[in-house]
């Protein structure tokens, strides 16, 4: 027998694939907006360092006109990247919870949101499911201050959903291994090697940072430590020494941002994550058959799985926005 086709986007509620837009445009507008600022911050650097080519009225005039420009710029940045970056967390939020519940729905098990099952028959199921998601659907657009959208209680269970629910216990476990479990893991284990690859980077640019500059301070000692060389500098080697400040700033900043980014700790929670995710996953592989116990096991390893997925959902939006 082959094995289910794998859930699409398309077929999961209305709710789900709105939010789940929502958050995909306003992230693609926060990473800009803070390009941007990136990009401002290189734009100062640099009429900074022109002052040595450039003197009287031909610099300020320059350096005038820029930083008038860089204030309309970042005002117009701290009023809408704020914005984005809530519209982006909300919506994400949202979608995540529609997608537990529309899985735990599909597998008949119970719900991780308040531990109640669908399993009361399908019509019953269904008007539980329906009015979860409008209640979502309802705190998600008030907390947006998006538009009112039409209601889409009709489109939320779509007909894909119902036939997975009502399919045989095997292709539930095949289809919920493969769409879900496996997916999720694979997930959390690329941003667990992206966030250990992220700080290995800022952990080895700081270092060379405080090496340049514990160089070039060795450099001037041995230069004043000879007999021939007074106490002057020479003008190369004075050059170079402006560099000590920025290379030191350097790399404070590279393990400040690793630090504030938390690559670290959220390296070893997304490895946490994963490991769970895959032993789910093999505990899971055994339950195919179609028995009684099979099922219960099967329903009680799908509510922890989406108890985990749900408490990191979490934890992320809670560190987001805090």
């Amino acid at each position: 027998m082959n094995p289910p086709a794998r859930l699409g986007d398309s077929d999961l509620p209305r709710t789900f694939q709105d939010a789940d837009r929502h958050a995909i445009f306003f992230q693609g507008r926060h990473v800009r907006y803070l390009k941007a600022h990136v990009i401002l911050g290189v734009v100062g650097a640099s009429v900074a360092q022109m002052s040595y080519s450039l003197t009287g009225r031909t610099f300020f005039a320059l350096a005038l006109a820029l930083c008038v420009l860089a204030l309309l710029v970042t005002r117009v940045l701290v009023q809408k990247r704020p914005r984005c970056e809530r519209i982006w967390c909300r919506s994400r939020a949202a979608a995540e919870q529609v997608r537990s519940l529309s899985w735990a729905y599909m597998m008949d098990a119970e719900r991780s949101a308040e531990g109640r099952g669908f399993s009361n028959g399908a019509s019953a199921a269904d008007a539980e499911l329906a009015d979860a998601i409008e209640r979502i659907r309802a705190e998600w657009l008030q907390a947006v201050e998006t538009p009112a959208m039409p209601p889409a209680a009709q489109l939320e269970i779509t007909e894909r959903m119902k036939a997975v629910r009502a399919g045989p216990h095997s292709d539930k476990v095949r289809l919920y291994l493969d769409g879900r479990v496996q997916d999720q893991a694979t997930w959390y284990q690329g941003k667990a090697a992206f966030n250990q690859k992220r700080r290995r980077v800022f952990m080895v640019l700081a270092v060379l940072c405080e090496l340049g500059a514990a160089g070039l301070a060795i450099a001037m000692v041995v230069h004043l430590a000879r007999p021939a060389a007074g106490t002057e500098l020479e003008p190369a080697l004075k050059n170079l020494l402006t560099f000590v400040w920025p290379c030191l700033a350097g790399a404070t900043g590279a393990l400040g941002w690793s630090n504030f980014r938390r690559h670290a700790e959220l390296a070893g929670t997304y490895q946490r994550s994963a490991e769970q995710l895959a032993k789910m996953e093999k505990e899971m592989e055994t339950l195919a058959e179609d028995s009684a116990a099979h099922r219960q096991a099967f329903e009680k390893l799908v509510r922890e799985c989406e108890e985990l997925l749900t408490r990191e959902n979490a934890i992320w939006f809670t560190r987001r926005t805090a």
